[in-house]
């Protein structure tokens, strides 16, 4: 498409019209109109006259339509892959990295890197492309064969840096002819195919974009509340996600936070039991309003699904705070830090960099250790351990602050609602609805909680200490400081219940307020239907099936766990159609089998009921059989007295799955 590039004489600039843009064929790049006069003046590559200058300027202000602001060059229109190199443009580049993923709306991505570093961040922001990977790269392992990305792509690019830098993949020959570009059919589909490029930029980037007309089209009485829409107006939805990532391989500062905070919440568990703190210390936790007493002490106790959510939360939160304070103030939602969560900042970036430099010092000291335990699984050494108590001080100081922050006419410039506002942000740029978000906040305020239990603890260990050093014993010591309980309603009454005694709102009040909002959405309006019939058809997202198909997965599914009941865990026999022999195992009178609703002894079972009588002592009958049966024996027996530790984990294994 550039063979029929009609070249004005105004050296050394050569005009390409379907680019909007004039190139220096002396440097190499383009420059816009504004700038060629600089351009020319300077005196290492052109020092012009200033009558010869005026002349090109204004040759090249008589061309229409080029391109005259640097915001213009986003929507820069490049070259097809199989266009030979641009002279103007010097020699290509061969080092190119080109992505090799598509957008969402299936479209190829053209980016092309020429640094790795550069194209695996591509990746994993625009595509969300996971590095297999893990940890930190030995110095002489190369890029891994299976990456989104191919090598060796011939390219160029018109601007050095800034907008319009991009590099654009051209072949590799420089006398390869432009085929039959020159047809009215292929020229057709080049332009086409420009148009859809610039239709899916524009989509994109109206889609990311963050409007207050955004709630007119989605006229939500929770996004008017939680005013997200406002507090984010301008900001690009993509770039806000990505600061609510999780940490990376490529950012081990975070990575390290994270695991502190996960280390913080577990100290901080141990801690909030009665046996530490004390019940009513607990009741005080948990209070929502200073004049209204708590039916319910606050209980510690999470499952390891509930836990892994909540703690995400709280990261994702962490996240952001850091990632979006390296950012310029107009690319990030215009929270503001007190002087104190600034302190808190600096000094957790300040102990988690101590502690990457001593495990860096640590691992080239460990590389001239040659010794068995090397092979071991390491463990973390007690330095290593007080190095991260460090920052989970300065984690739960910051938390602190976070929470102890009067929001005084604008709740957004708490950093925590900016924060939770992004977490609203759904993965299709679409916002999370009521029904669904309420349950990060009630991550945010059962976390929050934690801490304030772990504050009042840490406060009152450091106390003791200080009178033990003044000469106390641990007993006077302990007598002489402020209980648990006062400080806990300190900290509790100071922010993080209701406004009360005329002072500010804090954020934790906001959260509860929402909160509420959001439970009552969520508990007053009909789910969306997820199941649907069409004939004997099921359709469910994702997902269409008959019910013969069901009952065929169905039975599918017992007689796989038939299998592994019979053969991996009774070690009975089975033929090739999975059929045992009866006398195999013990018979069982199903009909005559009893149960004891009342019975509340723990870890009492139906099969404790004297009522029930088996052919079989359950508990040893597996046992008899492998002392009795030498094929089960020698499987699981070392000699004659010790148990072989693989066997038997195999089958504690396989019963835990079943």
């Amino acid at each position: 498409m550039f063979n029929n590039i009609t070249i004005v004489i105004m050296k050394p600039f050569v005009h390409f019209p379907m680019q909007r843009l004039v190139v220096c064929s002396k440097c190499h790049h383009a420059v816009l109109p504004g700038n060629v006069d600089t351009h020319l003046k300077d005196a290492d590559t052109h020092n012009m006259r200033k009558e010869n200058r005026e002349h090109i300027v204004e040759e090249i202000q008589q061309i229409r339509g080029l391109i005259q602001h640097k915001l213009e060059l986003n929507d820069l229109i490049f070259p097809l892959a199989s266009s030979p190199p641009i002279p103007e443009l010097g020699k290509p580049r061969t080092d190119g990295m080109q992505c090799k993923l598509q957008y969402e709306d299936g479209q190829p991505c053209r980016f092309i890197s020429c640094h790795e570093d550069q194209i695996r961040k591509h990746c994993r922001e625009q595509h969300a492309w996971e590095n297999k990977q893990k940890g930190r790269p030995k110095a002489k392992v190369k890029t891994p064969k299976k990456c989104p990305w191919r090598t060796g792509v011939h390219c160029q690019h018109f601007f050095v840096r800034g907008p319009g830098a991009q590099y654009f993949e051209v072949s590799s020959s420089m006398n390869e002819p432009a085929s039959d570009l020159s047809s009215e059919t292929t020229q057709f589909q080049t332009k086409k195919q420009m148009l859809l490029e610039a239709i899916r930029k524009a989509q994109e980037e109206e889609d990311r974009q963050i409007t207050e007309p955004d709630e007119a089209k989605e006229p939500s009485p929770w996004l008017r509340r939680t005013g997200w829409a406002s507090h984010l107006e301008g900001l690009d939805k993509k770039k806000l996600r990505t600061l609510v990532a999780a940490a990376s391989d490529d950012e081990p500062d975070l990575q390290i936070l994270c695991k502190a905070f996960d280390w913080l919440i577990q100290d901080a568990q141990y801690h909030a039991i009665r046996e530490v703190i004390g019940l009513e210390a607990l009741f005080e936790a948990n209070k929502k309003e200073v004049d209204k007493e708590t039916q319910m002490p606050f209980d510690s106790w999470m499952d390891i699904t509930t836990i892994k959510r909540y703690t995400k939360a709280c990261k994702q939160v962490l996240c952001f705070i850091f990632r979006a304070e390296d950012e310029e103030p107009e690319e990030r939602p215009p929270y503001e830090l007190t002087e104190e969560q600034q302190m808190a900042i600096e000094h957790t970036r300040i102990h988690i960099e101590v502690l990457r430099q001593w495990k860096i010092t640590h691992a080239l000291r460990s590389e001239d250790e040659e010794d068995a335990e090397n092979e071991e699984e390491e463990e973390e050494s007690d330095e290593e351990i007080e190095l991260m108590e460090n920052i989970q001080k300065e984690i739960l100081r910051l938390w602190i602050t976070i929470l102890n922050h009067p929001l005084q006419d604008n709740e957004y410039k708490s950093v925590l609602i900016s924060a939770l506002a992004v977490l609203g942000i759904r993965e299709d740029y679409g916002w999370v609805d009521a029904e669904d978000y309420t349950p990060t906040y009630s991550a945010i305020i059962k976390m929050s909680r934690l801490m304030v239990i772990q504050e009042a603890y840490k406060r009152r260990q450091n106390a003791i200490k200080q009178r033990q050093g003044k000469g106390s014993s641990l007993k006077e010591a302990e007598r002489e400081v402020r209980s648990y309980y006062h400080l806990v309603r300190k900290l509790v009454h100071a922010f993080m219940t209701m406004t009360h005694d005329g002072r500010d709102p804090m954020p934790i009040q906001w959260l509860y307020r929402t909160r509420s909002y959001g439970f009552k959405i969520r508990y007053t309006t009909t789910a969306h239907a997820k199941i649907q019939w069409i004939g004997h058809d099921i359709l469910y997202p994702g997902m269409r099936f008959s019910m013969t198909q069901f009952r065929s997965m169905v039975h599918g599914l017992v007689a796989e766990a038939r299998e592994v009941l019979f053969s991996k865990l009774m070690m009975v026999r089975m033929n090739g159609e999975g059929e045992i022999d009866p006398q195999q195992v013990p018979t069982i009178n199903w009909d005559q089998l009893v149960d004891q609703p009342s019975e509340s002894r723990i870890g009492w079972s139906f099969l404790d009921d004297e009522r029930n009588q088996f052919a079989v002592d359950g508990k040893w009958w597996l046992f008899e059989r492998i002392y009795k049966e030498k094929p089960l024996r020698d499987q699981f027996w070392i000699g004659t007295e010790i148990f072989e530790k693989r066997p038997l984990q195999n089958v504690d294994d396989t019963l835990s799955d079943f």
